[in-house]
């Protein structure tokens, strides 16, 4: 299997108040470290809490429900509900 390092982040997941330093190489390039990472949808971050995660599923699911609310302010209410529940 073949990498790109340039596509290749190092994180590190720890509680630890003095976290060892490592220099991570993937072939003869340094592998950039990162605080967080948007993964399968999901901000993970190194301490593993969810502060950047909750927002940006907050953010999605209010601009979904103005869309609902924009494109379907006339029809009846079950397409409403029928919507929003897939949607949201």
């Amino acid at each position: 299997m073949h990498f790109n390092p340039d596509k290749c982040f190092v994180m590190r997941l720890t509680h630890a108040r003095n976290i060892k330093q490592f220099n991570y190489t993937l072939g003869n390039t340094k592998l950039q470290e990162t605080d967080s990472h948007s993964y399968l949808g999901m901000c993970i971050t190194k301490d593993l809490n969810w502060n950047k995660h909750i927002p940006q599923i907050t953010a999605s699911a209010n601009r979904t429900l103005a869309f609902i609310r924009r494109n379907l302010h006339s029809c009846p209410i079950n397409i409403k509900t029928s919507a929003y529940t897939t949607l949201v």
